[in-house]
């Protein structure tokens, strides 16, 4: 498939379209740490909820704490977005971590998702890379927005409508065509390529300010999490953290030796190539093919 090239406000529009349609939308944006990624979430915000009609704010629409999400979702103590409302999640490892999978707060947290739709909220989340994210959250997610190294680009993927498929999102087909191509638009479910400004001075002093704050207050809460989760191990616990050779997924830590754990890369192999070359490739506009 030749390169499709969108604007934010187009991809925005096709968002808000859906959303109007009842056909909800999670937002995920998938890139190495510091390439953009709450960047992109917070200039879609601004044209989404232009579209929408809607109170957007860096200060008053971004979170890193599951439970402030979840509040900001279910419309919980006093906190109640408008209909057609974006929120983002700028750390979505802190809330829906795949290895976290057994934690019943996680497990709540995948039933309520569905109020997304219920209440017509538009969701944006920031992962460095999307295999980390919890399953059951991820078969929610209507687009998967990876950003590589270098910024300004935005590559728009979606899943399969394919009903016997197990893996909608074609990963490790994905993998391999990008590996081999290095051209994102070959890869299964490819939607479009955005290209972006960055944020204005003044929108992200806001932010690092906001996120600094807001982080530390979040790694505090994850470590009484985690103290209390410590006192209340039993035997079977002290068998899983790695004491007697397993893992415990609620921690995090302990002996792991599963094949599909291995980082990217172990065994020699090249890492994709993140840049494409487009010059040569016919170009199409985004609105005359989505």
């Amino acid at each position: 498939m030749p390169i499709i090239w969108a604007t934010i406000k187009q991809f925005a529009e096709t968002v808000y379209r859906l959303d109007k349609e009842d056909r909800y939308t999670i937002l995920m944006v998938a890139g190495e740490t510091g390439e953009g990624k709450s960047h992109f979430l917070i200039l879609f915000g601004k044209a989404y909820s232009h579209m929408s009609k809607t109170s957007f704010s860096i200060t008053g629409s971004i979170t890193w704490e599951r439970d402030e999400f979840e509040k900001w979702i279910s419309g919980g103590e006093g906190v109640q977005f408008p209909e057609y409302s974006y929120i983002i999640n700028d750390e979505l490892i802190s809330t829906m971590y795949r290895r976290n999978w057994m934690q019943k707060e996680q497990k709540k947290f995948i039933e309520i998702v569905n109020k997304i739709r219920d209440r017509h909220l538009c969701i944006g989340g920031a992962i460095p890379y999307q295999s980390d994210v919890d399953i059951g959250f991820k078969k929610h997610v209507r687009f998967i927005v990876w950003i590589p190294r270098g910024r300004t680009l935005a590559h728009v993927f979606q899943k399969e409508d394919n009903p016997w498929n197990p893996s909608p999102w074609n990963e490790y087909a994905n993998m391999k065509i990008l590996r081999q191509s290095k051209n994102p638009s070959k890869c299964i479910g490819y939607v479009c390529t955005i290209k972006y400004d960055d944020l204005t001075p003044e929108d992200k002093e806001e932010y690092l300010k906001l996120r600094n704050a807001k982080r530390r207050l979040n790694q505090n809460a994850d470590q009484d999490e985690i103290d209390r989760l410590k006192k209340e191990m039993t035997e079977v616990d002290l068998y899983a953290d790695g004491k007697k050779g397993g893992y415990n997924e609620q921690l995090g830590f302990g002996f792991r030796d599963m094949a599909f754990d291995k980082p990217f890369g172990l065994g020699g192999e090249k890492h994709p190539v993140n840049e494409f070359n487009g010059d040569n490739r016919d170009n199409y506009d985004f609105d005359d093919v989505f």
